[in-house]
């Protein structure tokens, strides 16, 4: 199983750090999108929103890559990838490999859910502190 999680880590941290990279070098394809998915894109890059979430996504990488503080990368990511999923499905033609993404942070979550239980701590915050 570690083998497994060392492998699921660095390959999504190396498709997030690739993915950034190609908007912080310029490489992103220039062709517009059309409809909804075009304007959607647009708005986030006139607004600078896309640069942001670009650096968080490099930032998510580079920690996944290097194995430090992976829950808070995948708290840096899970709400991207969240959106990147939505967006693929509801606004630009299907594209299944959004849910190969999906399925590795999942699994990550998954290895890590130790990490996230006082998350969903459902008792009292309050009582809890003295």
């Amino acid at each position: 199983m570690k083998i497994a999680t060392i492998i699921v880590r660095v390959l999504l941290g190396l498709a997030l750090t690739a993915s950034a990279l190609t908007f912080f070098l310029g490489m992103m394809p220039k062709d517009a999108m059309l409809g909804a998915g075009g304007q959607f894109v647009g708005a986030m890059m006139l607004t600078g929103v896309f640069g942001f979430v670009k650096f968080c996504e490099l930032a998510a990488g580079f920690m996944l890559l290097s194995g430090f503080q992976v829950p808070l990368a995948m708290l840096i990511w899970f709400p991207i990838n969240i959106v990147v999923v939505l967006f693929h499905t509801m606004m630009v033609p299907f594209n299944p490999a959004v849910f190969v993404f999906l399925l590795l942070t999942l699994f990550l979550a998954w290895v890590y859910k130790s990490n996230f239980a006082p998350i969903f701590n459902t008792g009292n915050a309050w009582s809890s502190q003295k």
